[in-house]
């Protein structure tokens, strides 16, 4: 997939995303894998930041899902598994 993001510009996409154009890169985003799925271009996004810019996976997490996504989601994944 590394080919795919350089190929499609998705890495340029990512880097200039911040909250005030946030839902626009995503949806570029979304254009350029030509897909609807949500949960692939969020996927996309993290991982690009992750896997070409080094950022640890915390840190990728908030700046596609805003601040403190990270931690809320790991706090309800843990609520869950301990029920």
């Amino acid at each position: 997939m590394k080919c795919l993001y350089k190929s499609t510009g998705l890495v340029h996409i990512v880097f200039m995303m911040n909250d005030s154009n946030k839902s626009n890169a995503l949806n570029s985003i979304a254009k350029l894998l030509g897909t609807t799925d949500k949960n692939l271009v969020i996927s996309a996004a993290i991982s690009v930041l992750v896997k070409e810019a080094g950022i640890d996976l915390a840190k990728a997490y908030d700046i596609v899902l805003g601040e403190g996504a990270y931690v809320k989601a790991a706090g309800h994944i843990y609520d869950e598994l301990n029920k």
